[in-house]
């Protein structure tokens, strides 16, 4: 209740970055300090820098990013490669890193496989960790091949899934939820789209009924379009939920 403009922007294996804005004039403004870690709705977010501004504003400005970042204080040797099970694969990577120091990690208890980092430099243990969406897996007792694990992150708890998040069956309508949808195409990632959303329920204390990596469908009925696609990235208001975005596509590595 101190700040304002508190966003959580979380990416699919990538970004998780938080901001807020405080009154200079509030006691709350002496706390933040170089080694301030912040926490936003269970997460936990190490500062990265602030801002103030005297005079006409009075605020002070605050960027901080998830605490799955201190993965980068970890690296892993040139031309890393093991196989194992997907538990025993993440738990020796953290070994060899370090970083068990600080992390735990959970995975697929039937899922096993290669990893090899084709690295020619130190790797951080927060890059290395993207290469389990590229290795292959076989799941043990059935033999059944799957392409890669993805990586989400719970403060200091890596967690690797064949899959993030679901399809929720959620649907954005304008004169609903729909506020703005726009529509971006590149050679490179093919179609992007750019969605800004109220999410309502938010307001009256409900469940989110969607996350990074969920299949959701928007339906535009000024141009007859449904679209079915990936969120990717989420930007969360914490303060106003009318000021939500997401964006749907495909995961580029």
């Amino acid at each position: 209740s101190k700040a304002w403009d508190v966003f959580v922007t979380k990416e699919l294996m990538r970004g998780y970055e938080l901001s807020f804005c405080i009154a200079n004039s509030d006691p709350f403004r002496q706390l933040i300090a170089p080694d301030v870690v912040f926490e936003v709705e269970g997460q936990k977010y190490d500062i990265t820098s602030f801002a103030s501004s005297s005079g006409t504003d009075n605020i002070t400005v605050v960027d901080a990013e998830h605490v799955s970042y201190r993965l980068n204080n970890y690296v892993l040797p040139e031309q890393y490669s093991f196989a194992h099970s997907a538990q025993n694969l993440i738990n020796t990577m953290l070994s060899v890193s370090g970083a068990d120091a600080e992390f735990t990690a959970t995975a697929p208890s039937n899922v096993s496989g290669s990893l090899s980092l084709q690295n020619d430099e130190p790797i951080s243990m927060r890059a290395a960790a993207l290469a389990f969406k590229g290795a292959n897996f076989t799941v043990i007792g059935v033999g059944t091949q799957i392409s890669g694990l993805e990586v989400d992150y719970d403060n200091f708890t890596i967690r690797l899934a064949e899959r993030v998040g679901k399809d929720t069956g959620k649907v954005f309508k304008f004169g609903r939820d729909l506020v703005d949808l726009r529509r971006t195409w590149s050679k490179d990632n093919g179609a992007t789209y750019d969605v800004d959303i109220a999410v309502l329920q938010r307001l009256e204390g409900g469940e989110l009924e969607f996350g990074v990596g969920d299949d959701v469908t928007i339906e535009d009925a000024i141009l007859g379009d449904t679209i079915k696609r990936r969120i990717i990235s989420y930007t969360k208001c914490i303060d106003n939920p009318t000021l939500d975005k997401i964006t749907l596509g495909v995961f580029i590595r």
